[in-house]
């Protein structure tokens, strides 16, 4: 039963009320019956209004919930309130905006400097789901490095293959605490470039066989690894 229906049977419910306290109180039955018609009109209608908003709040949440349990995963803490609005997701919180005249609905990462999905009519606009991680390298940009080996000389030569070297081993490091990371960019003279995991965008530097990976959206978020010998 939906609240329009319960409100318009308080107001009815109020109504009989009061016609049987008026006819308890000696009332005549026409004024009784006057009464009950007045006052049922009058709340049954102000409380069906009350039910319909509270309909039309329910079914907005209903749909913003639908659609970002259909296109994020494992969705947890989800909170649609004036001063909060926002979810989580694979450990990572988003916070939202809903449009009911546009019937938009726009995410944004936890801090709300970039918008991660929109989503029209409960579509997202690039007509892949968010939660859809299966082939995000097609979105990515591929990265190439330019090796410059002097032939010539046998010391830079093998100077050229410990960088390489080097530089396979810091990939490798990524790819193994990232997983499904795409590369975006290297720059391998300053052993440093960006990838990108989960539609999470990260800058990454090397330095003194330490990795230094942060999360390009959130300064707090920076991690190091050891790589390896």
């Amino acid at each position: 039963m939906n609240y329009t229906t319960i409100g318009i049977l308080i107001g009815l419910g109020f109504a009989v009320f009061v016609g049987l306290d008026l006819l308890l109180q000696d009332y005549d039955f026409i004024s009784s019956i006057c009464a009950f018609l007045i006052v049922g009109a009058i709340f049954s209608t102000l409380c069906g209004v009350i039910g319909y908003l509270c309909d039309d709040d329910e079914k907005v949440n209903n749909t913003i919930k639908t659609t970002i349990n259909t296109n994020y995963s494992n969705v947890v803490n989800f909170h649609n309130g004036v001063a909060n609005q926002s979810f989580v997701s694979d450990g990572l919180k988003y916070t939202f905006d809903y449009d009911e005249e546009t019937k938009t609905l726009t995410v944004f990462t936890d801090t709300s400097s970039s918008v991660d999905a929109v989503f029209i009519n409960g579509e997202k606009q690039d007509n892949q789901k968010a939660s859809d991680k299966t082939d995000k390298k097609k979105d990515c940009v591929s990265y190439k490095t330019n090796d410059k080996v002097d032939t010539d000389n046998e010391s830079s030569t093998t100077a050229a293959v410990t960088d390489t070297d080097l530089q396979q081993k810091i990939k490798d490091k990524i790819q193994s605490k990232y997983n499904g990371a795409v590369m975006t960019s290297f720059d391998t003279i300053n052993l440093s470039g960006t990838f990108s995991c989960d539609n999470i965008q990260y800058n990454f530097t090397s330095k003194d066989n330490m990795l230094e990976v942060s999360n390009i959206n959130d300064i707090n978020d920076v991690t190091y690894y050891k790589i390896s010998n």
